[in-house]
């Protein structure tokens, strides 16, 4: 729903009259669309050749409105939310980064770059020690378990890292982090798992055949 007021401030009228004549010089496909919305040739070639600072000074200081400002409200609204969140993207990321976050998380949370993140950590936590946290007690670890599955699984890992350091402030990002995956398998140990059994398998194949 579009919005729409007079204005009566001097310094507004005087701000939109410096406007218009700005879009009236920025060219001719300007200018045309000026005139297709209406407005007047004669406005238009005025302000073009015979308007001096003053004289915009003293018309937009007369009392009687000669603009009025409309707009969209909904799409205001919408620009306002979209600020309340890059600016609680901004404070969560400190946030994180101040807490411990390690470069890593940053960069993937936030779409920033190594240098980037580097940085950030840098500014925010500069005194924060580096290398691999210490995790807690197993008490503790399957505290952390039980907090972050009463997190809804929706919600952005960022945020919900946010969330689960808001109960266990004592301990970094990065730490809760390994707690949430030390139970994770990777590639890596399946490898390590599969040489396992086929080095157990092979060695008992080779006793078999021994005995026989």
């Amino acid at each position: 729903m579009a919005a729409c007021f007079e204005v009566k401030d001097p310094v507004l009228n005087q701000a939109l009259l410096t406007h218009y004549l700005q879009q009236i010089e920025s060219g001719p496909g300007c200018m045309d669309r000026l005139l297709v919305s209406g407005a007047s040739g004669d406005l238009i070639d005025h302000l073009r050749s015979r308007a001096t600072v003053s004289e915009l000074c003293r018309v937009a200081s007369f009392s009687r409105p000669v603009f009025t400002v409309s707009f969209d409200d909904k799409a205001l609204m919408a620009r306002f939310e979209q600020n309340a969140r890059i600016m609680h993207d901004e404070q969560i990321k400190e946030y994180l980064a101040r807490n411990g976050a390690s470069t890593q998380m940053l960069s993937s949370w936030f779409s920033l770059s190594r240098s980037e993140a580097d940085a950030l950590r840098t500014a925010v936590a500069p005194a924060r020690a580096a290398g691999r946290p210490r995790l807690p007690d197993v008490d503790v670890r399957d505290e952390i378990h039980a907090a972050w599955a009463q997190i809804p699984s929706r919600r952005p890992e960022r945020e919900a890292y946010y969330e689960l350091h808001q109960q266990f402030k004592d301990i970094t990002v990065t730490a809760l982090y390994q707690v949430i995956h030390e139970h994770d398998i990777t590639p890596g140990m399946i490898r390590r798992e599969s040489g396992r059994f086929t080095g157990t398998y092979a060695r008992a194949n080779e006793n078999a055949k021994a005995r026989a």
